[in-house]
Formats: C-alpha cells, sequence, structure tokens
C-alpha cells in the first residue's frame, strides 16, 4: 500500500509537477517544514530538491525531528490540500525515529480531519501515516476510519486503504475488528473487492482474535480457492496465532496435486513458520523473530 499511495499523493497534483524549487533552501528541519506553505503556494517547489534538503537536515541533527513534528500542525491545517499531503508525507518520514509517534500524538485531531474530509492525496498520505505508526496511531483517527467503511461510498482502493490503516492501527480492537468483517461479509461487497480486503487488510501483525477465527474459518471451510489463498497469505503475515490452527489444512492443500501450484506454494509457505517462531512488533511493524 506505501508505495501505490505515496504515488498518488505526489504525482497525481499539478503543484508536484509544475513547481520549482529555489537554490537555496535552509538546512535546518523546522525552518523547512515552515517555509513548505510558502513554497508551494509560489510554485517554488521541486519534490526531489526538497526532501534532499530534509534528508540531509536530518542527517546533520537526527535530534531536530523534536521541534520539526509540532510545526507540522498550521501545515495540516492549510487549506491548500497538497500542503497538508506534504506534510503527511515528511510526518510519514520522521515516524519511527525516536520519539517521534509520542510527538505526532498531538496532531491527532488533524489527521482526523483530514481522514474525514480531506482532498483525496492528503487522506491517502494520511492513511499510510496512519498504517506506518500501527498502534501507536493517535485514538482521534479510529472513529473516521471506521465511519468511511461504514458509508461505503469510497472507491475500492480507497476503502483497501482504509480497511488496512484501521486494521494496522487498533488490530485487537473489537470494534475495528468487527467494522472490517461486516464489511468483507456484506451482501453488495464485490466478491474481488472481498478477496483485496482479506489479503491487504487482515494480515496485520498483533490480529484480533475475530480476525483470526475468521481467516481459519476461510482455510478450512471456503470453497472459494482465491478467497482461501488469501486467507492464507493474511495468516502467514499474523503468523503462529493464525497458522497453528490450520496446519493440518495446509498440510492437504500442500500436498493435494489436484491444487494450484500457486495454492500449494503459498500453503507451504505457511507451514514454514514453525511452532518456535513469532512475529512481534517493532516500532510498530513486524519483523519475524526465533525464540530463544
Amino acid at each position: 500500500m506505501r508505495g501505490a499511495l505515496l504515488g498518488s499523493v505526489l504525482l497525481l497534483s499539478p503543484l508536484f509537477a509544475a513547481a520549482q524549487t529555489p537554490n537555496t533552501l535552509p538546512s535546518d528541519l523546522p525552518s523547512l517544514v515552515r517555509i513548505l506553505p510558502q513554497l508551494m503556494r509560489t510554485k517554488q517547489f521541486q519534490l526531489d530538491q526538497y526532501t534532499n534538503a530534509v534528508d540531509a537536515a536530518l542527517k546533520q541533527n537526527p535530534a531536530s525531528v523534536k521541534d520539526a513534528i509540532p510545526l507540522c500542525a498550521p501545515n495540516l491545517r492549510d487549506p491548500e490540500p497538497d500542503v497538508a499531503a506534504m506534510t503527511l508525507v515528511l510526518l510519514l518520514s520522521f515516524a519511527n525515529k525516536p520519539g517521534a509517534a509520542d510527538l505526532i500524538q498531538p496532531l491527532g485531531p488533524e489527521i482526523a480531519d483530514i481522514v474525514a474530509s480531506g482532498d483525496n492525496h492528503a487522506q491517502r498520505a494520511a492513511l499510510m501515516l496512519i498504517a506506518s505508526l500501527g498502534p501507536r496511531a493517535p485514538d482521534e483517527v479510529i472513529p473516521p476510519l471506521e465511519n468511511r467503511l461504514h458509508q461505503h461510498s469510497d472507491s475500492e482502493r480507497m476503502t483497501v486503504g482504509i480497511a488496512q490503516a484501521l486494521m494496522m492501527a487498533r488490530p485487537r480492537d473489537d470494534t475495528a475488528q468487527s467494522t472490517v468483517l461486516n464489511l468483507i461479509n456484506a451482501p453488495d461487497t464485490p466478491r474481488h473487492l472481498r478477496i483485496d480486503l482479506v489479503y491487504s487488510a487482515l494480515g496485520a501483525p498483533n490480529a484480533g482474535p475475530a480476525i483470526i477465527d475468521y481467516i481459519v474459518h476461510l482455510i478450512n471451510t471456503s470453497d472459494d480457492i482465491v478467497l482461501r489463498d488469501a486467507a492464507v497469505e493474511a495468516a502467514w503475515h499474523i503468523g503462529r496465532p493464525a497458522v497453528d490452527p490450520v496446519r493440518d489444512r495446509l498440510r492437504q492443500i500442500e500436498k493435494d496435486l489436484s491444487q494450484s501450484p500457486e495454492s500449494r506454494e503459498q500453503a507451504a509457505m505457511a507451514l514454514s513458520i514453525t511452532p518456535k517462531e513469532t512475529y512481534p512488533m517493532v516500532n510498530g511493524l513486524p519483523r519475524r523473530k526465533t525464540e530463544n
């Protein structure tokens, strides 16, 4: 999701395409954040030059993230949608720096407003940021994510991004789990969207019991092979809690020569998670680790 959405945020806007950046930019991160609205309004903005300046400022003074993040609040409220979108991309680049997630917490109301009613480009950037923050995402962003899924009014691509962000942010929350599962099982949800949601949204690390039970049910009982294989992929991403209950079924799929090579390979991939492996959260994102 991250790469696709980033492309949408940065390439579909005329400001990003047409702007030029002055030859001299500030060398410190807080000043680069402050000057962003001015640059974009005067069309004096070139993405590569600006991001290179941000990277150089971060390298020179990594601790300056702590001063720069609070300055993002007015940019997120800026009436120019591309200013908010670019600010969210900046926050995404800061998100996994030490202490950054705590500093992003006070920006929850601004990010929530963008999720609820912001420009499409800014919304996509907000979803990337929320997914990257994972359980450290501000509480304020959760209700608008759930409301968007209840409304069934977004494009299918946006719907998948919203569901994925919600599951990454609150994988064990009862309301979040039921919201996504109700959408998947809704009679008016097209089959291809249902498959995309299972494949892309349900495999969040530390998934809750309702998600795991549903994945197990699909793997054990679904007659829709594509949907079942999407559930196997999600189980592999979750790890042992989702794989262990279906090991016998996965072995059947792996050994069944009537299954497609892709299905058998996917089952084998899930079975490769041994009983001594877990998927702990590291900076809000999954990383495989073998227990001692």
